[in-house]
């Protein structure tokens, strides 16, 4: 069992680093976020807290594999995202959205909750620019991979066996 903490724990480092680069280049390099940056972020930020919490809970047997099952649900979700971020940043330039709309924080505060989110996910002209790379790779196209990674290691924790067979589901 504790195999599948530290692969919890796997998880947190993974996602503390890639808000720590992140927020890096944010301040130390002066790039701004883009909408789908900010959403990616949040996702790994959620991952990387439940993921924390459940390591330190460290169940055994179902309660483990639910864990894992919440982890991979989240982890798709940030590659849905990541994805179309990728699509953005690859779609011809003629193609690309045209709008920057207003500052987020202002969109926040004048549209509804439900309205803000499906802004933030369609994505707006900053989101197909390429403002940072990472080994020479787009940082949404490294981020897609974090979650793909994300999500092999938390099908690990749910199909995994345990060595001994032991019965406990707390």
């Amino acid at each position: 069992m504790r195999r599948k903490r530290n692969l919890l724990l796997l998880i947190v480092v993974l996602c503390l680093g890639s808000l720590g680069y992140a927020l890096y280049s944010q301040y130390y390099n002066m790039v701004e976020p883009c909408p789908l940056c900010i959403a990616e972020r949040i996702v790994i930020a959620f991952i990387g807290l439940l993921a924390l919490v459940f390591a330190m809970h460290n169940p055994k047997g179902f309660v483990m594999q639910f864990y894992g099952t919440i982890i991979a649900i989240l982890s798709l979700i940030g590659v849905v995202v990541a994805a179309h971020h990728v699509w953005i940043i690859n779609l011809p330039l003629n193609e690309q959205p045209v709008s920057c709309g207003m500052p987020l924080d202002m969109l926040y505060k004048k549209l509804p909750l439900n309205s803000f989110i499906q802004y933030i996910l369609r994505g707006d002209s900053e989101c197909g620019k390429v403002n940072w790379t990472i080994f020479g790779v787009n940082a949404p196209t490294v981020v897609m991979i974090l979650f793909i990674m994300i999500f092999i290691l938390a099908i690990y924790l749910i199909f995994s066996k345990n060595k001994h067979s032991e019965r406990r589901f707390y």
